[in-house]
């Protein structure tokens, strides 16, 4: 970091999925176990549906409902118990289906890197999470690194809405300027943050390309004991 910010930064946020740990997998799993669980529990509905049908469902409850899009866990819910109606089956299956699919969606392993920096940053900083995801930091292994874990459903709001940024920073009581978010979305992480003030810097752990339309961000790493060095 430039040498007179350093002592500045009280706060870093960071983004969970794919910049914490990976998540496309532990989402696919969890799918899975939950449609396992609704074959034995809800057999008319897995007869006539498969994932796909059910994510497509998901896509259309959302367009349904664009007030509450970003909260994907009411979106299952509401989409769930349209469903479970339509196929004449008790509405209590959903609250279980979903209580199915969030434990398996808690199931994530981070990243290598993470715990050992968070150890080392968790000392000098205020950490925070900031994710449009519902995996619940609580029932994760990195439970102990968050003085506040926001999630959509928490926040009434996802990004890019500066308001998920805002929040934090009042309930921390910082300005913008003390405060560095780490992502690995342009839009939704960086552009975000920036957009509040906030230094944002870019994880790129799979080398993808910045989309020239937007400004760059204030720093790129590959992992996280690259972010230690940036600071």
């Amino acid at each position: 970091m430039m040498g007179r910010y350093a002592s500045q930064v009280k706060l870093i946020s960071f983004d969970l999925d794919e910049t914490v740990w990976p998540s496309v997998e532990v989402l696919r799993k969890a799918e899975e176990t939950q449609f396992q669980w609704l074959e034995k529990k809800a057999p008319r509905l897995t007869l006539a549906h498969n994932i796909e049908s059910l994510r497509e469902h998901r896509q259309h409850v959302r367009k349904m409902y664009p007030e509450m899009a970003y909260n994907l866990t009411a979106m299952r819910m509401i989409s769930l118990n349209q469903l479970l109606q339509e196929f004449s089956y008790t509405l209590t299956l959903a609250e279980e289906a979903i209580s199915i699919f969030l434990e398996a969606r808690n199931q994530v392993t981070p990243y290598p890197d993470v715990i050992p920096v968070l150890d080392c940053l968790i000392k000098k900083y205020i950490l925070v999470s900031l994710t449009n995801g519902n995996a619940e930091v609580s029932q994760t292994p990195l439970k102990n690194y968050f003085q506040i874990s926001l999630t959509p459903a928490i926040a009434g709001t996802a990004k890019p809405d500066p308001d998920i940024f805002h929040q934090v920073l009042k309930k921390i009581k910082i300005e913008p300027y003390q405060a560095i978010h780490v992502g690995d979305h342009p839009t939704y992480d960086i552009a975000a943050a920036q957009q509040v003030g906030m230094r944002a810097i870019w994880i790129n752990r799979n080398d993808m390309v910045w989309p020239e339309e937007l400004p760059p961000p204030d720093g790129i790493i590959n992992n996280l004991y690259e972010l230690e060095q940036w600071l």
